[in-house]
């Protein structure tokens, strides 16, 4: 089976970073159309992911799923509108709420659920909605979820077997200091293992695009490089190295 993972853009603004997160994970990942069909998603991928979007999960004319996916037995995790659009899949209910959600919000969550494996009860994220989960479906847990400041409960978190619901973004590392932990988790969940291959194809990547920036910023100058021992000093003088000419490079 293709340790691959498929990405379902519903139009949200952080579906390249949601790419970025899985293949940081040493697994390869790839951006498709929301619709994409359930066969094509099985003979190619081992797990989904479904981004966020600034649609309205309720609305009749909302972007949809081949609605096949959420009786398969793919691991699938729901990013925001993904969660929602689960959670309405499902028979559950979203509507919009007096206040909207937007920023960093520290939201209670289930650390022994096996997505949340490692974190503490509590996380704090990135929340960008106006749209709320007002229904839980009769077969979800409620992972995660806190009080808003009108009283009304905000549920964060959802889980039903192997598919996962996130009304927050993991994905954007810098407001969601978990992300990275939890995108680990659902990989795991998925029985998704990383691709040595893959790993080596990133650093060789990596490596190249270094190499030329380099090139192309000094062109035919000299250039001095203070190399103090340490790590990062001394990975750049030794990428510098293969790609300026021996006479022109002074460590």
């Amino acid at each position: 089976m293709s340790r691959a993972v498929a990405i379902l853009d519903a139009g949200g603004q952080y579906v390249d970073l949601v790419r970025k997160a899985v293949e940081r994970q040493g697994v390869p990942a790839k951006i498709l159309a929301l619709d994409t069909p359930l066969n094509d998603l099985k003979d190619n991928y081992q797990a989904v992911i479904i981004s966020g979007s600034p649609a309205s999960s309720h609305a009749e004319e909302a972007p949809k799923t081949d609605p096949e996916i959420w009786q398969s037995d793919l691991a699938i995790l729901g990013i925001c509108y993904g969660m929602q659009s689960m959670v309405v899949s499902f028979g559950g209910e979203v509507a919009k709420n007096a206040i909207r959600e937007d920023g960093r919000i520290t939201t209670d969550i289930q650390s022994t659920h096996p997505l949340f494996k490692g974190l503490k009860s509590q996380t704090t994220a990135l929340f960008t909605h106006g749209d709320f989960v007002k229904k839980i479906p009769d077969e979800f847990d409620v992972i995660g979820s806190h009080k808003m400041s009108d009283g009304a409960t905000a549920y964060s978190a959802v889980a039903f077997n192997n598919k996962y619901g996130l009304q927050f973004h993991p994905e954007v590392f810098d407001d969601s200091p978990d992300g990275y932990q939890i995108f680990k988790n659902f990989l795991e969940l998925a029985k998704v293992k990383t691709d040595p291959d893959f790993i080596n194809k990133q650093l060789d990547n990596i490596v190249s695009s270094k190499q030329a920036a380099i090139k192309d910023q000094v062109k035919d100058r000299h250039v001095i490089a203070f190399v103090s021992g340490g790590v990062d000093s001394s990975v750049a003088a030794l990428l510098a190295s293969k790609v300026i000419n021996t006479e022109k490079f002074h460590a």
